[in-house]
C-alpha cells in the first residue's frame, strides 16, 4: 500500500516543507526520503513501507545518519562512555 500521494503533500506542508529531522527547508528538484519503522515491514513488500509506520520525510542526509544512529547507537554510546574524561 505505502504512502499515497496526497499524504506525502500533507506531510509535508505539515512539516513547512522542510525536513523533519534537521529543519533545513527541501528545495523541489530535491530526493524526499520517507522515514519508516523498518521493524514494521517486511523488506519483501514491493513498496518497501506499509505507510501505516511512517515517521516523517527526511532529507538524504538526516535519512542517512538515522540510519547509523539506529544500527550502531548502543555500540557508539559504549564506545564513549569507556573514553571519557
Amino acid at each position: 500500500m505505502g504512502l499515497t500521494p496526497e499524504r506525502f503533500s500533507q506531510m509535508l506542508e505539515a512539516q513547512g516543507n522542510a525536513c523533519a529531522m534537521c529543519r533545513t527547508a527541501l528545495e523541489e528538484d530535491q530526493r524526499i526520503c520517507i522515514d519508516h519503522d523498518h521493524a514494521c515491514c517486511p523488506p519483501t513488500l514491493p513498496s518497501r513501507c506499509c505507510g501505516k509506520c511512517v515517521r516523517g520525510l527526511l532529507c538524504l542526509t538526516c535519512n542517512i545518519a538515522l540510519g547509523y544512529i539506529e544500527a550502531y547507537s548502543e555500540l557508539a554510546t559504549g564506545y564513549l562512555r569507556q573514553h571519557r574524561q
